[in-house]
């Protein structure tokens, strides 16, 4: 894995990402705000992971919250607020291309109960990495 960051990134804004061709992990603070992996297979067992067909993300999860259109992509944001979704989906081809979990905070550890929360909402683990 790599880190994208700088000292002063940490020191002054407590960013930290890691990564590599399957996942992108970003940690504000120490505490993760940001998951999203593109590796065929992985996501949210159960429910959506890379490679499922738009059906089945539809089957699975209900209609969108929000849908945007960019130049190769489609984005289904599912969560509880229009403008900063907890889950978004993007698709390719008519299939699911990354899973991305997001949930900002002011980087005080009781804010990261949400994102645990989401993340363990139904009791559905999460698998990004082997």
């Amino acid at each position: 894995m790599k880190i994208e960051t700088e000292y002063y990134q940490i020191a002054y804004s407590g960013n930290v990402a890691f990564f590599d061709n399957n996942q992108y992990l970003h940690f504000h603070k120490g505490i993760l705000e940001y998951v999203g992996v593109y590796q065929k297979g992985k996501g949210i067992k159960r429910k959506v992971v890379v490679g499922d067909t738009v059906k089945k993300v539809v089957e699975k999860l209900g209609n969108p919250l929000t849908q945007m259109n960019a130049s190769e992509s489609i984005y289904h944001s599912y969560g509880t607020d229009y403008t900063d979704p907890e889950l978004t989906v993007e698709i390719k081809n008519g299939k699911v291309f990354s899973v991305q979990l997001e949930k900002f905070t002011e980087g005080f550890p009781d804010e990261n109960r949400a994102v645990q929360y989401y993340l363990n909402k139904n009791k559905d683990k999460i698998s990004f990495t082997k």
